[in-house]
């Protein structure tokens, strides 16, 4: 009867160590102790090809022979003269481009094939990137711009840059108009064994223009997003009208680095 009694006592002493110690762990970990590991085949990548898709696209290359036949400065003035491509102005001059009658908020835009995010107003002001640094514009509508991922339902803008040679590239040019208008481009590129760069400077300014003596301010509504809608002078009068001046200046760089094969 005691050794029955010592080994019932030893029994209760050893649960009462089994719970104590899987207590403890419940409490450190915040979740049921597991004794297995989860089996992984790891990430698996599928990649195809859609000839169809392709096939049925419509796609318009933009060369630069046809960027100096019709003088365009910027990107944006290039794609006005693409086939399906509407290209309009805002009130502060930026430009808006609509593929097949869609925003340019559903229009993939890519720099060298990397995708350009706008975060700041949404989308990225096309007339900031100077036809001094395109080589080539691609300009994908259709079925094959849902190959590219979000935000293509309209189409896809590829905007090819230059690539500089051994052989050094200079080029300026400066140009006057009515109003003052005025502008000046200066670009460098050169290659020096596995290191290259291309450089480029774009300043573009014109005066306001004057109102008709007989202008008559009208109260127009405005927007604000967020926020409310308000009633308000958007052109109050005086001799020059509001935000017709411009003035801008660009800085673009670029700095490749390309290794032996080896």
């Amino acid at each position: 009867m005691k050794n029955k009694k010592e080994e019932k006592k030893i029994i209760k002493i050893c649960l009462f160590l089994i719970l104590l110690f899987s207590g403890s762990v419940w409490a450190e970990d915040g979740e049921t102790p597991r004794d297995f590991q989860e089996y992984t085949l790891g990430e698996i990548v599928v990649r195809g090809e859609c000839p169809g898709v392709r096939q049925v696209s419509i796609t318009t290359e933009v060369s630069p022979e046809e960027i100096e036949a019709t003088h365009s400065q910027t990107v944006s003035e290039a794609l006005a003269y693409v086939p399906g491509v509407q290209v309009s102005k805002g009130r502060k001059n930026e430009p808006n481009i609509q593929i097949h009658g869609l925003d340019q908020s559903q229009t993939l835009i890519l720099i060298d094939g990397v995708p350009y995010y706008e975060t700041n107003f949404g989308k990225l002001d096309l007339n900031q990137i100077s036809t001094d640094n395109v080589a080539r514009i691609d300009v994908v509508k259709g079925a094959a711009s849902v190959l590219y991922g979000p935000n293509a339902e309209a189409g896809v803008i590829n905007i090819i840059t230059k690539q500089p040679t051994e052989k050094p590239s200079v080029s300026a040019s400066f140009e006057v108009g009515e109003k003052d208008a005025a502008r000046l481009a200066v670009s460098q590129g050169m290659k020096q064994d596995i290191f290259s760069y291309w450089v480029s400077y774009t300043h573009r300014e014109w005066d306001a223009w004057k109102l008709s003596d007989d202008f008559e301010p009208r109260l127009g509504t405005v927007q604000y997003r967020p926020g409310p809608t308000t009633n308000v002078f958007t052109e109050d009068g005086g001799y020059f009208r509001d935000n017709s001046d411009y003035k801008s200046d660009n800085f673009w760089a670029k700095i490749g680095l390309e290794p032996s094969e080896d």
